[in-house]
């Protein structure tokens, strides 16, 4: 098993225990010929990791969750939103284009919290992973993990060592103590 699937299914057992509730609507994963029909709308490629965690689950419509937030305070977009999402960005008006990109290579958001997102980085075809980029509400682009892999490593273990828990109120809060010594790993 990959170590992101692994990671997938570590954060799954923990809501599975803890908040079933949370990941009762996840949707299930897709299939390897429907995953790769919908990213060939997109005009960049994208790594194997965003064909994994597809596999594992399609997650939400972009209008359709409300707070089955999984990734720290996000949810995942279902693979349709994302790649659609990803192509009005590349085709707005040209500035608008350009505030999109990382290092000048389009992105496919992949989980989203009202109006920012987490993006994957277009890749050459051969490879595995790519860096994951924070995209906040006026469209500024940091870079936020080396890869989707080490972003689910980082959660599971958050989850598992209460760097990431749900608080009273239902929501997902972070022990930043607990939450910096898993991101450092």
């Amino acid at each position: 098993m990959s170590d992101i699937k692994n990671a997938l299914n570590r954060i799954h057992y923990w809501f599975k225990k803890n908040y079933p509730a949370k990941i009762a609507s996840l949707a299930s994963g897709l299939s390897p010929l429907e995953i790769d029909t919908l990213l060939s709308r997109l005009s960049f490629e994208v790594s194997k990791e965003v064909r994994e965690i597809y596999q594992w689950s399609n997650g939400y419509p972009i209008d359709e969750c409300v707070d089955d937030w999984i990734f720290n305070y996000m949810f995942l977009l279902n693979l349709e939103s994302a790649v659609k999402e990803a192509k009005t960005w590349a085709e707005e008006h040209e500035e608008i284009a350009r505030m999109y990109k990382y290092l000048g290579k389009p992105v496919l958001p992949v989980c989203m919290s009202d109006m920012e997102f987490l993006a994957v980085v277009a890749t050459d075809k051969e490879q595995t992973t790519s860096p994951v980029v924070h995209i906040s509400e006026i469209a500024e682009i940091s870079l936020r993990y080396s890869n989707l892999t080490a972003m689910m490593l980082t959660i599971a273990e958050s989850y598992e060592t209460g760097g990431l828990f749900i608080g009273r109120n239902g929501y997902i809060e972070k022990d930043e103590k607990n939450y910096a010594a898993a991101y450092r790993k």
